[in-house]
């Protein structure tokens, strides 16, 4: 499996992108936002059908 580092290089060059949360404060967000999905009994990943 390779690891790949996220890059926002081009999107900062094509579209003028700057992220606005840290990548720690995003996971932390995220993993609270899938806690409480699963933690309410929805699924907390859905399924493209």
């Amino acid at each position: 499996m390779k690891h790949r580092l996220a890059d926002v290089s081009r999107a900062r060059a094509d579209l003028g992108y700057e992220p606005t949360v840290g990548f720690e404060e995003g996971l932390r967000t995220c993993l609270e936002c899938y806690r409480q999905k699963r933690d309410a009994g929805t699924n907390p990943v859905p399924v493209a059908h």
